[in-house]
Order: structure tokens, then C-alpha cells, then sequence
């Protein structure tokens, strides 16, 4: 029984430490995502694809849906916002 029990403990760590920490390597970094319900996994969503007919080709049998991908479009908001903050700093310097 301790045995399990240390097992069952180390696989939790292990899962915890190799779960993706970050939103775009859990979905990937393409620009479409498609959405579908995996069994007692609940819904699942891969962002896998580089066109919406990509992803549309292979919704059709799974019953899934697909869309932009948000968290690489959050992420890309994100980035040009900092850019744009930079820029304003440096160009007050160089005043």
C-alpha cells in the first residue's frame, strides 16, 4: 500500500513539473484551433493548423468546431503593446 501511495505521489509531481506553464505551448502557436469533445477528457482544443481549411478538413468526423486561435492573438496584442511602450521610453530619452 505505501508503495502505491508513493507512486501515485511521484506521478502527480511529475505531471505538475511537465505540465505546459505557458498558454501557447499547452494550444501551439498556429493561427487556428479546433475545438472538440474528447470522451471523459471534456472539450479539447488543438491549435495545430495554418489555415481554416486545415482545420476544417479535419473537424469533419470528430464533430468539432474551429476559430482563431485567441491565446497566440492575445499574445501577439500583448508584444505590441510592450513595443509600443519601449518606443515611448526611448523617445523620451532621446529627448
Amino acid at each position: 500500500m505505501q508503495n502505491y501511495l508513493r507512486l501515485m505521489l511521484a506521478t502527480l509531481l511529475l505531471a505538475v513539473v511537465l505540465w505546459p506553464s505557458t498558454p501557447a505551448s499547452a494550444g501551439g502557436n498556429y493561427p487556428y484551433c479546433m475545438s472538440r469533445v474528447a470522451g471523459r477528457m471534456g472539450m479539447v482544443e488543438e491549435c495545430n493548423y495554418v489555415s481554416m481549411e486545415q482545420c476544417w478538413a479535419n473537424s469533419t468526423g470528430v464533430n468539432g468546431s474551429c476559430a482563431p486561435n485567441w491565446r497566440l492573438q492575445y499574445y501577439q496584442q500583448q508584444q505590441a503593446g510592450e513595443d509600443s511602450a519601449i518606443r515611448r521610453r526611448t523617445k523620451r530619452r532621446a529627448d
